[in-house]
């Protein structure tokens, strides 16, 4: 047999069985009617996991029950057809295992992804669960059938929470965070949403979730409405932003899942147990802030305050001694501001960056930026990557978005044969099944390239009488380019090339375009996809219900002009 056939016969090994498995865990939670869900592993990690595997009951008079364990597969949530505001801010979820799936040894960073049982428990449950040779210890709860009554007055339900990509409801497509549909729903007053997912662990895990959080929310709200009526408003907070309702609760998976855990402690008193939970409530802080605009003469920021009271923001940058600028947020709004640029004055070539301390009910956020005009020096800036669009975890964490290294946009500026010229490259190409839909006859608003592969720009220069952008243009791999909106007689040339795995354009710009010596030329972009409704965005991420881009500064006095790039052009001009 010649080494290809020994490989492919190492590679095609057998199914796992109950044997070959072991739990993670020495004790897990168990819910009389409900849903126990556990990691496993396996000393195998090149075999197959099968879709079910037999479990025992044991119950407390040494009875045998045999249960059928659905095993399921953790991994990083799928970006899906849609951007969504609201995603766990664990950015997994679950699904059924397949053959390909393989248990190997946990990354770090990765341990919660993996294979896990789920297991349907009975009504009358008690003892302990058997998996092969190994052992699981069960601590029994009864399920409580909803969350429980935190409302003031009429505690009666009318209508049912709608699932849909609203900005101020979580992913319903995403199974482990159901819990925070039902804290939603009781909190205005409605049933909560029908557990509808094809997947039978899907469905499990939702159920998995919710029950967990129902045994939680009742342990404290039995010993304390007040402060579990307070901790659930923290999960559940939304505000509005320019007439869009948005959610705003808190993110952080690792508080969460901390505050979960003292709810369901039982080596604490139920009276250190809301005292914990008080604690807890006070630690976090519900306004956040993000960036809209970073480049420029002023800073361009949004405040979220989901509170019932007004709150006081703060503004002073770390390099100055000034007295903190004041703007007061109003109660259940996303207010919008800007704060003048502090210049970078440091000898240091390499200190390019100033920070501004946004102060929030003595919670300090630092905010880093650099120069607010981009200089324009040989082979000429890169501008990217587009950033995808931005996600509550990550307005919270102040953390940038993650972009996809196969759709990736990058926007060169650059100086060609005295002419200047924008060279743009975007990876991946829409298969071959997708319809190629035209560009708009008219851009009424960014929003209307949505679902339509290509990239539109947004072109401009300080000191014109006219508003952001003066020049407005999409390209598109497979219907050119269209120009919306400009009254300039001064067309640019606009050059298109396929290749197999990305597409390239060129815009040579008219001189009437550029701006003169004492102003800056600005530049804001924006990629969409024909097989998606997704986007990103250069030079800042926008918010998924509001899509402005905002542009880099640039200074073209800043070229040399004996230094020319070598860049290949896109191709050819239509």
């Amino acid at each position: 047999m010649n080494l290809a056939i020994l490989a492919l016969t190492a590679c095609s090994s057998g199914t796992l069985g109950v044997s070959d498995m072991r739990f993670m865990n020495m004790e897990a939670i168990a819910l009389r009617g409900g849903v126990l869900m556990c990691r496993i592993a396996t000393d195998r990690p090149e075999e197959a996991w099968p879709e079910h595997v037999m479990v025992t009951l044991v119950t407390d008079d040494g009875q045998p029950r045999s249960l059928v364990g659905h095993i399921g597969w953790i991994e990083p949530t799928p970006q899906g057809d849609a951007p969504h505001w609201s995603r766990d801010g664990r950015m997994i979820s679950i699904r059924e295992v397949t053959a390909q799936d393989r248990y190997g040894t946990p990354n770090p960073k990765t341990i919660a992804h993996g294979p896990r049982l789920l297991v349907n428990l009975p009504d009358d449950g008690t003892g302990f669960l058997e998996m092969g040779r190994h052992r699981l210890d069960l601590r029994w709860l009864d399920q409580p059938e909803n969350m429980p009554a935190l409302r003031v007055g009429d505690d009666s339900r009318e209508g049912m929470l709608e699932t849909t990509n609203a900005p101020d409801l979580p992913d319903a497509s995403n199974p482990l965070d159901w819990w925070r549909l039902e804290l939603i729903a009781e909190r205005r007053g409605v049933e909560p949403p029908t557990i509808e997912f094809d997947s039978t662990v899907q469905r499990l895990a939702a159920r998995h979730v919710a029950g967990i959080w129902r045994a939680g929310m009742k342990r404290l709200a039995d010993q304390s409405r007040g402060v579990a009526a307070r901790c659930r408003d923290l999960l559940t907070e939304t505000c509005i932003d320019d007439g869009t309702r948005i959610a705003a609760w808190i993110t952080n998976p690792n508080s969460i899942e901390n505050f979960l855990r003292l709810l369901l402690d039982d080596a604490i008193s139920r009276e250190d147990m809301v005292k914990a939970a008080l604690a807890w409530a006070d630690e976090q802080i519900s306004q956040f802030t993000w960036v809209e605009q970073p480049f420029g003469p002023d800073i361009s920021l949004c405040l979220a305050n989901p509170d019932h009271d007004s709150v006081l923001a703060e503004f002073i940058w770390s390099s100055t001694t000034d007295v903190p600028i004041g703007l007061l947020l109003q109660p259940d709004q996303v207010t919008s501001t800007r704060v003048q640029r502090q210049g970078i004055e440091s000898s240091d070539p390499y200190a390019k960056m100033v920070i501004l301390n946004v102060i929030l009910r003595q919670h300090v956020q630092r905010l880093p930026f650099g120069e607010k005009v981009v200089p324009m020096v040989p082979p000429g800036p890169l501008l990217g990557p587009f950033m995808p669009s931005l996600t509550l975890a990550q307005a919270r964490s102040q953390e940038r978005p993650e972009v996809n290294s196969e759709q990736t946009t990058w926007l060169q500026v650059r100086k060609r044969n005295g002419e200047w010229e924008l060279y743009i490259e975007c990876m991946g190409i829409p298969s071959a099944d997708i319809p190629k839909t035209s560009l708009p006859h008219e851009l009424a608003s960014p929003h209307d390239m949505i679902g339509i592969e290509g990239v539109t720009l947004f072109i401009g220069q300080t000191g014109s009488a006219s508003n952001w952008p003066q020049e407005r243009l999409s390209i598109s791999p497979h219907d050119g380019w269209r120009r919306y909106g400009s009254t300039s007689a001064d067309r640019p040339v606009v050059g298109i090339r396929t290749l197999e795995d990305r597409w390239l354009a060129t815009v040579t710009l008219p001189e009437s375009w550029m701006p003169d010596r004492n102003h800056s030329l600005q530049i804001g972009a924006m990629r969409t996809h024909g097989d998606t409704r997704h986007f990103e965005t250069m030079g800042s991420p926008c918010v998924p219900w509001r899509i402005q881009p905002q542009p880099v500064y640039l200074d073209p006095m800043t070229w040399d002009q004996d230094d020319r790039p070598t860049l290949r052009r896109a191709g050819t001009s239509r």
